[in-house]
């Protein structure tokens, strides 16, 4: 079921051609771009806070139904966001920086202690299973 399914607006339009199985398949997705810059005001941020709620609680609880995505597990978040997107491209760049490496080196140790933090908060919430639900990821090219 996709988010338009479900009933959200201003969702990128997919294309399957498996519409009734849910074994993984390849897919195609719009590229929407990006915005160059947000809509004047602030009153656009409380109408995302929203629409993102929205598609959370829809989609609470239904992660048995879901198999394919991939899980936001304990080897996700300590393996993968905090070391492989976080903390390895902050010391790759102390390395290739000594100006940065000087002015931020000696947070490494306190910013690591934090990350591990980050990392096993949210891997006990992911074992409680209470509050599951499809989250997104954008990638960029």
């Amino acid at each position: 079921m996709s988010l338009t399914d479900q009933g959200h607006r201003n969702t990128p339009a997919a294309f399957s051609l498996d519409m009734e199985t849910d074994v993984p398949r390849w897919m195609a997705i719009e590229d929407l771009g990006s915005v160059k810059s947000p809509p004047p005001g602030l009153d656009w941020l409380p109408r995302v806070a929203e629409a993102l709620a929205r598609i959370h609680v829809r989609n609470m609880q239904r992660g048995s139904g879901m198999l394919w995505l991939p899980h936001a597990d304990r080897h996700y978040w300590k393996n993968y966001l905090v070391t492989q997107v976080s903390m390895n491209h902050f010391e790759a760049l102390m390395e290739q920086n000594p100006k940065f490496c000087r002015e931020f080196g000696a947070h490494l140790p306190s910013l690591r202690e934090k990350a591990n933090a980050f990392a096993r908060d949210m891997a006990a919430l992911y074992d409680e299973k209470e509050s599951l639900t499809l989250t997104h990821e954008i990638c960029s090219r």
